[in-house]
């Protein structure tokens, strides 16, 4: 990879790291995931700008001078890439006051809906650094943002590309991204959420999260099991069947049992005999969806 000059090719978002409705899996607004970034990146690198160079094209060459190498080998030094669409005023801001980025290579093919890779590049620099992990630490200092890269590259050595599932962000969470989830719940594509790489990890925190007390959170654990296929997650996926939790989506005029729904479709994934969620109906409105 010596001197090779690469392009990275999805377009860049700043931080914070928080995209609306930019992947075709739904229509929920959604923040980057660190982890699934470092694992979806061909390269990861982190350096300083020291030169923007005007292009003909929409695209933005800029000479990075690269003090480490997190994924991939390279030269440390002088380094020649391109910034897809960051805008030259900005590249010229970090380039100016000397901010830190970290930088990751995209596959050429890369899709949002297959990697959940939402942006390319961070400035660690930003006295505003907001930046989530895939079990929902919200990571405000530099050093813990390298940390946490390398150590989803380390736990998934070897892996090129990895699937992906949403998970809800946690109310506090989303607030702090200035989205605050919805209350009450009537409408499932209005919170925030994001994309999770579906390894060993994510296995073990839905295992746990079907007994959670929040509907969201028993919702995202029933989506993600159905992506582990065995005899006791089809279990656990079976208990949720009868889920209370319920809503008024604006386009419907009856309650929905969004659990319920989730965890037959997960059962079908499975390629388990799933049969249809409890028909109970509400004879009265819950008050807070009235």
């Amino acid at each position: 990879m010596h001197d090779l000059k690469f392009r990275l090719s999805a377009v860049l978002l700043l931080i914070p790291l928080f995209v609306p409705s930019v992947n075709a899996q739904d229509g929920n607004p959604r923040v980057a995931c660190l982890d699934t970034m470092a694992i979806n990146s061909d390269y990861v690198f982190v350096g300083r700008i020291v030169e923007v160079r005007k292009s003909i094209t929409t695209e933005n060459d800029v000479d990075v001078n690269v003090e480490r190498w997190l994924k991939g080998e390279g030269n440390i030094g002088k380094y020649g890439t391109t910034i897809a669409d960051a805008g030259e005023r900005v590249l010229t801001d970090w380039k100016t006051q000397g901010s830190r980025v970290l930088i990751f290579q995209l596959p050429s093919n890369h899709s949002t809906v297959s990697t959940g890779i939402m942006v390319n590049a961070i400035n660690l620099s930003d006295p505003d650094l907001k930046v989530l992990t895939a079990d929902m630490q919200l990571l405000r200092d530099p050093q813990q943002v390298l940390r946490a890269t390398e150590n989803a590259i380390n736990r998934h050595r070897g892996i090129q590309r990895i699937s992906i599932v949403m998970r809800t962000l946690p109310d506090d969470i989303a607030a702090a991204f200035g989205h605050p989830n919805q209350k009450p719940r009537i409408n499932e594509l209005a919170d925030l959420v994001e994309d999770v790489p579906i390894d060993a990890d994510l296995e073990h925190w839905a295992q746990s999260a079907v007994n959670s007390k929040r509907d969201t959170e028993r919702q995202d654990a029933a989506r993600a099991l159905g992506y582990f296929p065995s005899d006791a997650n089809a279990a656990l996926l079976k208990r949720l069947l009868d889920d209370p939790a319920v809503m008024r989506p604006y386009y419907r005029s009856d309650l929905y049992y969004f659990v319920r729904d989730t965890a037959r479709d997960s059962l079908q994934r499975m390629g388990r005999k799933a049969p249809e969620p409890s028909s109970r109906k509400e004879t009265v409105m819950p008050r807070d969806l009235q």
